[in-house]
């Protein structure tokens, strides 16, 4: 562990790569002349043609950096990620028909689970008097009018990038789908320098 070192972290380098001076690498013993000498000591010739390569591990993370960089760069300049934020587009057709026949169907799926009939009128008023904020997909809509959410970390808390998560089929489609569906409404936008990340969990529902 390295303690007292001043160090730069350039968050543009897609290279897990790190530099340090000739000062420091003297002071922790690494002296490229003297492994060149201790080598020529060695052995006067060395074949290199026959050095193993990285293992299966190493190269599909390699593979999956390099595709992650090649398809995240440019993908949005700042001003254009601003303008989709800032000033959404409002394109979206809402078919209302649809959506009530979905609310309609919700409220006698709760008629066969056993709701009681004075609760079924009181939610069937509820819905037919707030149709207007569901949506069965996503859409440019403007912005609601609450105050914006803000985080507040707390002291002393560092940037961790949580590890690559295995999940099953089903729910890499769904990622997939969501996610794409986020992008082309310009509700988010990949940023793939962030220095914070966290797994997605996905939670079924009925």
């Amino acid at each position: 562990m390295l303690h007292g070192l001043v160090c730069w972290i350039d968050e543009s380098d897609q290279s897990h790569a790190l530099t340090i001076s000739r000062l420091v690498m003297k002071r922790l013993g690494y002296s490229t002349p003297k492994l060149l000498a201790d080598a020529k000591a060695r052995s006067d010739e060395y074949h290199l043609d026959d050095m193993d390569l990285p293992d299966a591990a190493d190269r599909k993370f390699t593979r999956m950096h390099a595709i992650m960089r090649d398809k995240t760069e440019g993908y949005f300049e700042a001003d254009e990620v601003d303008e989709l934020v800032t000033t959404p587009s409002l394109t979206a057709e809402i078919d209302q028909q649809s959506v009530q026949a979905v609310l309609a169907a919700k409220v006698q799926e709760a008629r066969e689970a056993g709701l009681p009939s004075d609760c079924v009128e009181t939610l069937q008023q509820l819905l037919a008097r707030y149709c207007d904020v569901f949506r069965l997909a996503f859409g440019n809509d403007p912005p609601i009018k609450v105050p914006p959410l803000k985080i507040r970390l707390k002291e002393g808390a560092r940037p961790v990038k949580a590890k690559a998560r295995r999940y099953p089929l089903l729910h890499r489609e769904y990622l997939e789908k969501h996610l794409q569906e986020l992008l082309d409404r310009g509700l988010e936008y990949i940023n793939h320098r962030s220095r914070w990340a966290s797994a997605p969990r996905i939670v079924a529902k009925n």
